[in-house]
């Protein structure tokens, strides 16, 4: 009985002993269990924030994928654009080709006009040329008539000149057979057209003359010597002429003629003046024509002008105030 008590107590010490190794056992499979089960659950939280920066990646890889379409096609665009302009910098290119062939041709066409106009200018000034040697043997045929005329006339009283002798009060004819005061005052017609014609006209070969369509003859050949004057000299001189047609050629030309000469002995004394002058035509009420030459601007201005070289009972010169020369109508 004691042994199998005894072999009980072993069996029971062996049976606790084993128990408690397995318990032992078992709290350290438990232990390693929960181990387990955190170092999962630390897994899977890692494995799930992987996957959402994967599907974060993914969706980045979209948008790039997307974004690189849209550029490859943007630069599809570009090239075929850069093509377009490729081609039409080769129309440019062909067009300014084009061009610069014109306008050498074009400067080849001016460097001809402009010899051509060289060659007209070298005949304009030998025309001119001719024409004022043409006049000087003009103007000393008139100075020859006005001597033949002047040694041909009877003696007189009067002062008026030669030229404008007539037997009639008028003055509309001269005592000359086949010479007149119309005779000269168409003479002096004939040089004022010509010194409009090589002095102020623009083409003197082809413009018609002035003379052919005025109405006023007499102011018209004045305004032409102011004209030439300052084309020929530079003397900026203007007409104020305030007589309308008061003198009219065709009734009375020897005072028209009388008239048109002073004035050209005026013009020419301002003329030689530094000051910008005109040239006031007026009418005096119970004289006649009055001529003054008077500064166009300031007037403290002074003229040194001299009274026409000549003397006749149509004329009288008034030095008060400023000379005036007036041409005796009445």
């Amino acid at each position: 009985m004691l042994i199998l008590a005894l072999v009980a107590a072993c069996v029971a010490v062996a049976f606790l002993i084993a128990w408690w190794r397995v318990r032992g056992m078992l709290g350290a499979a438990r232990q390693q269990l929960s181990w387990n089960e955190t170092k999962n659950a630390k897994l899977e939280a890692k494995f799930g924030a992987s996957e959402a920066d994967r599907i974060q990646l993914v969706d980045k890889v979209d948008v790039l994928t997307a974004s690189s379409e849209q550029q490859n096609a943007a630069l599809s665009e570009l090239e075929a654009e850069a093509k377009d302009n490729a081609a039409t910098a080769d129309g440019l290119r062909q067009e300014l080709d084009v061009s610069t062939s014109a306008a050498a041709a074009s400067e080849a066409e001016l460097a001809d006009q402009a010899a051509e106009l060289a060659d007209r200018a070298a005949e304009l000034a030998a025309s001119r040329a001719e024409v004022t040697d043409l006049t000087h043997k003009t103007e000393g045929l008139e100075a020859r008539v006005a001597e033949v005329q002047e040694a041909s006339e009877k003696p007189t009283e009067t002062s008026v000149p030669s030229v404008l002798m007539a037997n009639s009060e008028a003055g509309d004819r001269l005592d000359v057979p086949g010479f007149s005061p119309a005779t000269a005052w168409a003479l002096e017609l004939v040089r004022s057209e010509r010194t409009w014609r090589y002095s102020v006209a623009a083409n003197p070969m082809e413009d018609p003359s002035p003379f052919e369509s005025t109405n006023n003859a007499l102011l018209l050949a004045v305004e032409i010597e102011a004209l030439a004057l300052r084309e020929d000299v530079g003397a900026f001189i203007e007409v104020d002429w305030q007589i309308g047609n008061r003198l009219d050629p065709e009734l009375d030309p020897a005072r028209a003629h009388l008239t048109l000469r002073v004035a050209q002995e005026m013009l020419a004394a301002a003329a030689r003046e530094m000051e910008p002058s005109r040239l006031v035509v007026t009418e005096q009420e119970g004289e006649g024509v009055a001529m003054q030459i008077t500064a166009i601007e300031g007037e403290d201005v002074e003229f040194n002008i001299p009274p026409p070289p000549v003397a006749s009972e149509w004329i009288n010169i008034d030095h008060s105030g400023g000379m005036v020369v007036t041409i005796k109508t009445d």
